[in-house]
């Protein structure tokens, strides 16, 4: 394991056949980037000259990196660079003046090559938003609530080439969708009650109707029920698809938060496993695949908080190690179900999941796992003793691992400073 010497990098993305990364500097909150050598590394531009832009880094398109910043004369405004300092410019002034449009991070993604994301205008509020890096083809696709309120988006997903998110039009929230065009922006019309969105894994789209869970490809004849069950809205955790079947996290009266799976069938669609019994919840979370098998976070009331596995089987659901023995919580995030550090937790690379835990003694620190409990182990006690060297600031935006170039990297505090670590895999 080796620090990289740089502070938590925020985005990355491939250019010209190598990945470079893009950061702030804590000292001067300004965008940088690397591609892991000091002559490749710099700062791209002194947006706010003697204050702070301090940027803010959404989905990379391409060889093109978006990112909010506030150069003290627009507010906060959309930008891009392709990595050089003259390709580090302002997209456009969605609100004139010094104001900014206060770009939301959470709601955005790319989608067909552009970036969707929401922006707030005097005349609109906030509202669904679309570039392609160009002033002229950045434009807001709907005023999905007419007039200067807000239609409030949530729960962004992306779905064979559309955009799916919740929208409030000033009657109702409801499930609306986009093909990236103001001609193909418009309510999804979803067979059910108002909608509420759950997310997509594999060949469905999951939605919550009432207490009804749903499933559809994008067609009609495509959507069905699949339970009465309820799915956490926006999938959090993000459902799953591991050889053919989509595993989730949904509650039932008499089970509370347990793993689920369909199949896309109203029969194939069934608990997994009450890992906590009765209606006390284990809520799954941080759901990922390895090796054709399901790992995850869950708790019961031996265990707390552990690492997981699950074939899809009940008999094949079993806890692979209590690294906090007894019922003290080895991934302490976890504790309030309703955290979303949980996003982008674990990282397979190399046949290996990576992870942070704390085992009691060492503190959160890097661990790893083969699947086994002989082969789960703690990689380095960075921040020696009972201290902790990651922590919810130490993501990498949403995640807490980033693989590139044949390496795992992760922000971490060695007890001095916080850098950027990685190890080969």
């Amino acid at each position: 394991m080796e620090k990289a010497g740089l502070i938590p990098t925020i985005s990355a993305t491939d250019l010209n056949g190598k990945t470079l990364w893009f950061f702030v500097d804590n000292i001067t909150s300004e965008p940088w980037r690397t591609d892991g050598t000091p002559e490749g590394t710099f700062q791209l531009r002194d947006i706010n000259p003697g204050g702070y832009s301090t940027p803010r880094f959404f989905p990379a398109a391409g060889g093109t990196v978006f990112f909010s910043a506030d150069d003290g004369v627009h507010g906060r405004e959309l930008w891009k660079t392709d990595g050089t300092p003259e390709g580090t410019q302002l997209v456009k002034d969605i609100w004139p003046g010094s104001t900014g449009s206060a770009l939301e991070y959470s709601t955005s993604a790319i989608l067909n090559g552009q970036l969707f994301f929401t922006a707030q205008t005097s005349a609109n509020g906030f509202e669904p938003w679309i570039s392609d890096g160009t002033e002229a083809g950045t434009m807001m696709l709907k005023d999905v609530f007419p007039g200067s309120a807000s239609a409030n988006l949530a729960r962004l997903t992306i779905f064979k080439g559309t955009a799916y998110f919740e929208a409030f039009d000033g009657g109702a929230y409801d499930i609306w969708k986009t093909d990236g065009t103001p001609a193909g922006t418009a309510k999804a019309g979803l067979p059910g009650l108002t909608g509420a969105l759950a997310a997509a894994a594999g060949p469905w789209l999951l939605y919550q109707s009432g207490t009804e869970l749903w499933r559809t490809d994008g067609t009609t004849e495509g959507t069905a029920k699949l339970a009465d069950a309820k799915m956490e809205r926006a999938g959090q955790p993000a459902p799953i698809e591991i050889n053919g079947l989509v595993f989730f996290t949904a509650f039932q009266n008499d089970s509370g938060w347990e793993l689920w799976k369909t199949d896309g069938t109203p029969e194939g669609t069934l608990q997994v496993k009450d890992i906590h019994p009765g209606p006390e919840s284990s809520y799954p979370r941080a759901l990922t695949s390895k090796d054709g098998l399901l790992f995850f976070i869950a708790q019961d009331p031996e265990h707390g908080h552990e690492l997981w596995r699950s074939d899809g089987t009940s008999p094949g659901t079993w806890l692979v190690k209590d690294l906090s023995p007894g019922p003290g919580s080895s991934f302490s995030w976890f504790v309030n179900p309703n955290h979303r550090t949980h996003l982008e937790s674990f990282i397979t690379a190399n046949d290996t999941l990576w992870f942070a835990a704390d085992d009691g003694v060492h503190g959160t620190e890097p661990w790893k796992s083969d699947g086994t409990e002989a082969g789960t182990l703690l990689m380095q006690d960075l921040n020696p003793g009972i201290a902790t060297s990651m922590t919810s600031s130490a993501f990498i935006g949403d995640r807490l691992w980033l693989n590139a170039d044949g390496f795992v990297y992760f922000s971490a505090f060695d007890g001095e400073t916080r850098g950027l670590f990685r190890m080969k895999f």
